[in-house]
């Protein structure tokens, strides 16, 4: 099925848009030039468009660090030039004015390569000494050739064409916003806790901290960046829109954070008289449950017998078995 695909595209103007390629017949604007030079201006070649059975298929991929507008951008060949039986097609990224890339994207084809051969490339410098492109690719694509015979009638050893055959937009795939290219890490300030009721407030020594104060663990962390849960935090992934999700849900991931801390802003103190930054108590301090019973409030009945005490400024709770209102027999 695919086969057939390419076979009529070996009749047609796709994959490129058909008033930038012209139709065979027609006087067009291209130039087959019998030099190297740089104005390919020489022994130009009417009445001959590029050949439809030349190129059948392709497609392009421009990475997430331009900003690649359908309305201001496109991707053209620009070039074909052909050595021996060996073509060279060259595909250019042209900007507003239709300034050139300073990278181009360039295939490989010899004469005797059999139909619909595909092959993908990277973006190149588009002088020998030009800018080397630093990190992920600018952009690159794939190209699928059909037959050549046409191609090779049209251009002699030596002969370059060139022109502005822009690709169709909807093989182009712009990915710049469409994905995180790199992460920052950091911590807002910890939540701070609050005395209960009949409690001594507390005091923190770093309350000159401003409320969107953030510590930096991590900026611009790019390639291979592996996400794994902390403490009460849950992590999912979504196919269908592409996201990670990361959230908070109590005692997920790796569970409470109990006595473990979180990295310390400058000035950060714990507050008098405790422990832990925030001014929780440290989970070796706390009963969270009793008898296996748990929850945010627990109630203590005192029965026949017993007496408790309560003594919140040590959060301290007494539970004595004194029998004060119990009759014991003589």
């Amino acid at each position: 099925m695919r086969g057939g695909f390419f076979i009529d595209n070996e009749f047609r103007n796709y994959p490129f848009v058909p008033e930038s390629m012209g139709y065979p017949g027609e006087e067009e604007a291209f130039s087959v030039s019998t030099s190297y030079s740089a104005s390919y201006s020489a022994n130009s070649i009417s009445g001959r468009c590029l050949p439809f059975s030349a190129i059948v298929d392709c497609g392009f991929f421009v990475g997430p660090m331009f900003e690649y507008a359908m309305d201001r951008h496109k991707i053209a060949l620009t070039q074909i030039m052909r050595t021996g039986d060996i073509f060279e097609f060259t595909f250019s990224l042209l900007w507003d004015l239709l300034l050139p890339c300073e990278f181009v994207v360039k295939f490989h084809r010899n004469l005797a390569d059999s139909e619909f051969l595909l092959e993908d490339a990277e973006a190149e410098a588009s002088e020998p000494e030009g800018p080397e492109w630093r990190g992920d690719k600018p952009w690159w694509g794939y190209l699928v050739t059909g037959r050549l015979d046409e191609l090779a009638e049209l251009l002699a050893d030596g002969d370059v064409w060139t022109g502005e055959a822009q690709v169709e937009p909807a093989l182009v795939q712009a990915l710049y916003g469409g994905f995180a290219s790199s992460f920052w890490i950091g911590n807002d300030i910890p939540p701070r806790a609050t005395a209960p009721d009949g409690c001594p407030g507390l005091v923190y020594a770093d309350d000159t901290l401003h409320a969107d104060a953030r510590l930096n663990l991590g900026r611009t962390l790019a390639g291979a960046v592996a996400f794994m849960t902390g403490y009460n935090s849950n992590l999912s992934q979504s196919a269908s829109d592409n996201s990670i999700q990361i959230g908070a849900e109590v005692g997920a991931g790796r569970g409470d954070a109990c006595n473990d801390e979180v990295a310390r802003f400058p000035a950060q103190e714990a507050p008098s008289g405790r422990q832990r930054l925030d001014g929780a108590i440290d989970c070796s301090e706390v009963f969270r449950t009793i008898n296996g019973i748990g929850g945010r409030t627990i109630s203590f009945i005192a029965g026949n017998g017993i007496r408790i005490d309560f003594f919140p400024a040590e959060s301290r709770i007494e539970i004595t078995a004194d029998l004060h209102n119990i009759v014991v027999g003589a």
